[in-house]
């Protein structure tokens, strides 16, 4: 694929974007650098990585350059931003100009690591865009609403709480609790009380198919498979939703805790707004049982998972591209 037009990069802690202005996302690989352990060096990026990993014969280990919602490798994070601009821009001889969208925690000095990764892999110039305000118009924020809007992204690697109005963020904080984090809860759980290791993926489905943060009205159950922590043998187990709601309830408290302190700190003429039109929810986190039930009871705020929230900061960083008003009018 060639283009001559601007590009938007989007590097989430799972997944990578690429988007074309007046075409749309064209690149969605895992946002995974594959690096050889003794040595550092970069083996390959993207899905190429992704198959490297599965290949035992090969020694090599899965990076993904932003954890927590932080830039935590910065040459990893090079390597897949010259990974996306290759991919769209072929072989040709082209320095596109780079809208590049970043959370919003990002420090200044992130920031500038980002825009001189960009920079070092092809771009001619960057403009760095608010990931969550790309989210609000992902989620059908107008650029024009004054009275505002709350968002909440439950992502992989973190949760962001945004108040959005007349196409800024007025403010923003963001929290450790990620869907990584509840994995990981899981994963002890199942290791502490019943003495059995369960791999990565099947903490995700036991978090995907019976996790919740409210109490569901019927007790679902999973059976998994494991392998005893004494000797290594195979191990059998019958989970349950009540179980995993219980195992849940430090992350559901985290949320909560984090939504009051930010609620404490909007401005009051916008609360009327919130009080009306309640929270839209997006990442992979707010598809999860009970998170709408959880604000309501405690806040008595309407909330809302947006239709695609797994793709909701995508899907407005492209809408934001398209507009072509991210650059600055000399770089037109």
């Amino acid at each position: 694929m060639s283009i001559s037009g601007d590009l938007g990069i989007y590097i989430g802690s799972a997944t990578a974007y690429g988007c074309i202005r007046k075409r749309g996302i064209v690149f969605c690989e895992p946002a995974l650098v594959a690096v050889e352990p003794e040595t550092g060096r970069i083996l390959n990026a993207g899905f190429e990585a992704e198959e490297l990993l599965k290949h035992a014969k090969i020694h090599s280990r899965g990076v993904y350059p932003l954890a927590d919602g932080r830039l935590t490798d910065y040459p990893t994070f090079e390597r897949l931003v010259r990974h996306v601009i290759k991919r769209i821009c072929g072989t040709r001889i082209f320095k596109p100009r780079v809208a590049l969208c970043l959370p919003d925690g990002f420090t200044n000095v992130e920031c500038r690591a980002a825009e001189e990764a960009v920079l070092s892999a092809g771009g001619r110039s960057v403009a760095i865009v608010s990931k969550m305000l790309a989210a609000g118009y992902g989620v059908g924020v107008k650029p024009d609403d004054a009275q505002g809007k709350m968002i909440i992204h439950l992502g992989g690697g973190c949760t962001a709480y945004a108040f959005l109005a007349s196409g800024n963020v007025i403010l923003s904080e963001t929290s450790n609790l990620s869907q990584n984090n509840i994995n990981s809860m899981i994963y002890d759980y199942i290791r502490d009380k019943y003495d059995m290791i369960i791999s990565g993926e099947t903490a995700e489905s036991i978090k995907n198919n019976l996790g919740c943060f409210y109490p569901r009205d019927f007790n679902l159950k999973m059976n998994i498979t494991g392998k005893h922590v004494t000797d290594g043998t195979p191990a059998y187990l019958t989970v349950d939703s009540n179980e995993v709601y219980g195992v849940m309830q430090p992350a559901a408290d985290e949320f909560l805790q984090m939504l009051a302190k930010v609620l404490k700190k909007i401005p009051a003429h916008f609360l009327k707004a919130i009080a009306k039109d309640g929270v839209v929810l997006t990442g992979g986190g707010s598809l999860l049982y009970g998170i709408e039930k959880l604000i309501f009871k405690n806040f008595s705020l309407p909330a809302v998972s947006d239709k695609n929230a797994e793709r909701s900061v995508a899907d407005g960083f492209c809408l934001m591209l398209h507009s072509g008003k991210l650059f600055k009018q000399s770089e037109r």
